[in-house]
């Protein structure tokens, strides 16, 4: 892959239609951030909600690495 930027879709996944947008813009916002994650929803096959994840938290770098990697 190439480019400035990674998004990772999973086969059985969907975007919210502005999600890239308002990730990218959080970027922009701040020259020190690396990752950016957000909230989740949990879908059945009719796209009926099951659950939400929501999380304000945000991981220092190191911890998110470690956790990822």
């Amino acid at each position: 892959m190439t480019g400035e930027y990674f998004s990772w879709l999973s086969h059985d996944d969907l975007y919210f239609p502005t999600k890239i947008a308002e990730q990218i813009s959080e970027i922009a916002k701040d020259g020190t951030i690396d990752i950016v994650y957000c909230n989740f929803e949990f879908i059945d096959a009719q796209k009926k909600l099951i659950s939400k994840y929501e999380n304000t938290y945000l991981f220092e770098k190191n911890l998110l690495y470690n956790c990822i990697f």
